[in-house]
């Protein structure tokens, strides 16, 4: 029963204070209006204050008790200013001796800008302190002295290791050398003979391959001569050294070393480019066939003699077919044999020798015999050494030039060795007429035939030639009219 008392009387005590509230507004009202009648350029101000008490008697009434009270203070005209607040306010403030009331103000909105103003941040002055200062941080606590440590112990040097043993070294693998068949004594070879590695004839040993004797060498394989060779074949039983499958090696012929080979077929060789070489050597060639093979004949130092032999239808990678060079002596003779036509790069020639030694001495002869070239010049000879020996019933033919020399010691009366009934013929030039002899030094070289009855050319000795040019330290006088018999067709 209490908490609904109590429920009743909060309800009812808010009831009477919207009562008063709206009692109160009209008493301000009447209040205002009183003011201005009663007292022309006085203002009153009147203030009600509202009491109540709240008189209950429980359980069954209840009584609200509401005193206004009411107190007046008088205001000059001048410092009064009446504005109404509401509309109902301004029509309860219209006096009643006819004075003029005072209108409403009329609200007037601003218009609103086409373009908003760019707001201009405020200056930073600062001149103006701040309103409150900065807190001044306390000083830091000085720090306390840290105690230095105690040194420490220095450690005791560590025993020096033994030092490692240096490792042997290993011993490096010695090439396998290429096996090889060393012959001792006199030995024979005849019939089929496979040879499969390399084969050397030891000093004061003989190797004699009998007539009919075919030698076939394995891939790369070589026959070396520190001893002798002799490989005699005959016309009808020639001896054969070729290879079993692909190019063998060939025939070398080591310092004082000797080889005779007689009728001697060799053929497939030349897989080190060269197929037969004599160093300080002897080498003897007669009737020896060379073909298609791919290497050249080399000669150092070394007495030479090339008979009845056909050296033709090779495949050089380089050089001359035949590759003489003379420092330390040695000779070389060419007789009744034929070298080329072989295939050969351009610019290389037949035969080809070089002594530059001034101190040595040249022997060179060449008779009876076929040098061709597919350019270049069927034979040069390069020495710096006087030229002792002949050039007779040779054919010089194809290529560019028939007999270039060159020499840089001039010789009197001339290079020493004769040039006579020989075939100059042939040659041709891509760009200039075609020589049939060129030389650095005087050379005599008459009674040959240049390839024409009206003799050698030359613009201001023999203008009326039409054969084969000459150089002007060429004589030419007494050409042959008519080739040589003794020089063989090409």
């Amino acid at each position: 029963m209490s908490d609904r008392l109590l429920i009743s009387g909060a309800i009812a005590a808010m009831v009477a204070a919207l009562l008063l509230w709206y009692l109160t507004g009209d008493a301000r009202t009447q209040v205002a209006q009183y003011n201005q009648t009663t007292t022309p350029g006085i203002v009153r101000t009147t203030t009600i204050t509202p009491q109540f008490t709240a008189l209950a008697t429980f359980p069954i009434t209840g009584t609200v008790e509401i005193v206004l009270t009411i107190e007046t203070t008088a205001i000059p005209a001048a410092e009064m200013t009446v504005v109404p607040t509401r509309a109902e306010d301004a029509l309860l403030l219209t006096p009643a001796n006819g004075a003029v009331v005072p209108e409403m103000p009329t609200e007037v909105l601003p218009e609103a800008p086409t373009e908003y103003p760019t707001e201009v941040p405020p200056a930073f002055n600062p001149t103006v302190a701040l309103e409150e200062p900065t807190m001044i941080p306390e000083p830091t606590y000085a720090p306390m002295d840290t105690e230095t440590p105690a040194p420490t112990d220095i450690p005791l040097p560590t025993d020096t290791p033994a030092p490692t043993d240096t490792p042997a070294p290993t011993n490096t693998a010695t090439p396998v050398p290429r096996p090889i068949e060393v012959l001792k004594g006199n030995v024979s070879w005849s019939g089929e003979k496979i040879v499969t590695k390399d084969v050397l004839v030891s000093a004061g040993s003989v190797l004699t391959i009998e007539p009919g004797t075919t030698v076939r060498f394995g891939t790369g394989i070589s026959l070396y001569v520190d001893g002798k060779l002799q490989a005699l074949g005959r016309g009808d039983a020639p001896v054969r050294l070729t290879a079993a499958r692909l190019p063998w090696g060939g025939v070398f012929v080591r310092p004082n070393g000797d080889a005779l080979l007689v009728s001697t077929i060799i053929s497939n060789g030349g897989a080190a480019a060269t197929v037969l070489y004599a160093e300080q050597a002897n080498l003897t060639m007669r009737d020896v066939t060379m073909n298609n093979n791919i290497g050249q004949i080399r000669l150092s130092d070394a007495v030479t003699t090339i008979q009845q032999s056909v050296i033709r239808d090779n495949s050089l990678a380089y050089g001359s077919m035949i590759d003489a060079s003379i420092d330390a002596g040695g000779s070389i003779t060419i007789e009744n044999s034929r070298v080329g036509p072989n295939t050969q790069v351009d610019g290389t020639s037949a035969l080809s020798l070089l002594a530059p030694n001034p101190q040595s001495t040249v022997n060179l002869t060449l008779s009876g015999s076929i040098f061709m070239s597919s350019s270049g010049a069927n034979v040069v000879i390069n020495s710096a050494a006087p030229v002792n020996g002949s050039m007779q019933c040779n054919a010089f033919a194809d290529g560019t030039i028939g007999v270039q020399i060159r020499s840089s010691l001039p010789q009197v009366p001339g290079i020493g060795f004769a040039l006579r009934n020989n075939a100059i013929e042939r040659h041709s030039a891509k760009y200039s007429t075609a020589r049939g002899m060129t030389s650095d030094v005087a050379v005599d070289a008459k009674e040959n035939w240049w390839n024409s009855a009206s003799g050698p050319y030359d613009p201001l000795r023999y203008r009326a030639g039409r054969g084969e040019s000459v150089g002007s330290t060429v004589v030419a006088d007494k050409w042959l009219t008519v080739r040589p018999v003794c020089a063989p067709i090409p």
